[in-house]
């Protein structure tokens, strides 16, 4: 659809789900996950127009929240394997695209770990993980190695996503509930080395999947704070926000053009 809502344009047409999308760097192409090849969900990849469907992933694990490289060449997502936890691979997007198919696992370990977003140098992915407990927000270098504790709450955060500058991270957390909203999810901001946390979201509803314009001025998400989850975009300071599917089913996981 177009920024202001308008003009929304069905891509794929399946009978199994199809969710997650991100658009790849040039804007070129789409990846998504879809458990169009049975129970669980596989990494897929379409052209802009919805044309080109091909299958990335062939294996037996669950694979989601898939997340292109600013170069453009590797996609990080996470997988579970029957019966283990949630860990974070990388996929070489030519290889995938020859049939070669393989990955790389770059954690490992009890807890799960989850939803990569790369820094715009590609150099660092962002990720949540409950290793320490509940769900927190790490970054590590791209190779799994180096990996750091970025929040430190009793409640859980989750959902991280880079600002285009590098500078600013956009989350969710259950930190600051109150009598009227004790528990549910809002949208937070920090620097990038977890300093200076904000909130930028406060009404008695969760929001889910920040995630940054090109331009770095605005961030769209998705809430049920008008019933059902519709997608919204406010300003980068949180002001502002607006509705912009209103429609009685659920949308969700809002993802910017470059």
């Amino acid at each position: 659809m177009a920024v202001d809502g308008s003009e929304p344009t069905r891509l794929t047409d399946e009978q199994a789900d199809d969710f997650g999308p991100a658009w790849s760097p040039d804007g070129s192409r789409i990846v998504f996950s879809s458990k169009r090849a049975g129970l669980q969900r596989q990494i897929y990849m379409m052209n802009v127009d919805g044309t080109g469907q091909t299958r990335l992933t062939v294996d037996e694990g669950d694979d989601s929240s898939p997340a292109w490289s600013p170069d453009g060449k590797q996609i990080a997502y996470h997988q579970r394997s029957s019966g283990t936890t949630f860990q974070i691979h990388l996929l070489n997007v030519p290889d995938a695209l020859a049939g070669k198919g393989k990955d790389n696992n770059i954690t490992s370990g009890p807890g799960n770990d989850g939803v990569p977003s790369w820094s715009p140098d590609g150099k660092q992915i962002l990720f949540q993980s409950d290793r320490d407990g509940n769900l927190e927000i790490y970054i590590m270098d791209v190779d799994g190695s180096g990996a750091d504790r970025l929040t430190d709450e009793p409640a859980d955060d989750w959902s991280p996503a880079w600002s285009p500058d590098g500078t600013r991270i956009a989350f969710v957390s259950e930190r600051d509930g109150g009598s009227s909203n004790a528990g549910n999810a809002e949208i937070y901001v920090m620097n990038a080395d977890g300093s200076g946390v904000t909130r930028l979201t406060n009404s008695p509803a969760d929001y889910e999947t920040p995630t940054w314009s090109p331009d770095g001025t605005q961030i769209a998400f998705s809430s049920n704070r008008d019933g059902n989850y519709e997608i919204y975009v406010m300003n980068a300071d949180g002001s502002e926000p607006k509705n912009i599917t209103n429609h009685p089913a659920d949308d969700l996981s809002p993802a910017w053009q470059p």
